[in-house]
């Protein structure tokens, strides 16, 4: 089965050049889509894997505050 059994005219509106073109330009369209959601979600992920070291440094600057004003060393000082 071609093009033509498609009824497309044959008097040159539409030649096999422009519709490999066409093709080609689709699987591009569809390429670039692709590794869009690709880049989309790695970075979510990493915007999720940064907002997580974030709460862990503050979470442990908060819990070094609280052993300072206990009198006590912070855990990270002599290492």
């Amino acid at each position: 089965m071609t093009l033509r059994d498609h009824s497309i005219p044959s008097n040159g509106d539409i030649n096999e050049s422009k519709v490999s073109y066409l093709l080609l330009l689709y699987s591009c369209w569809c390429s670039l889509k692709m590794k869009s959601q690709l880049l989309k979600a790695e970075m979510k992920s990493l915007m999720k894997e940064q907002r997580q070291k974030v709460q862990y440094h503050y979470y442990r600057d908060y819990e070094g505050d609280q052993y300072c004003k206990n009198g006590t060393a912070r855990k990270d000082e002599y290492t």
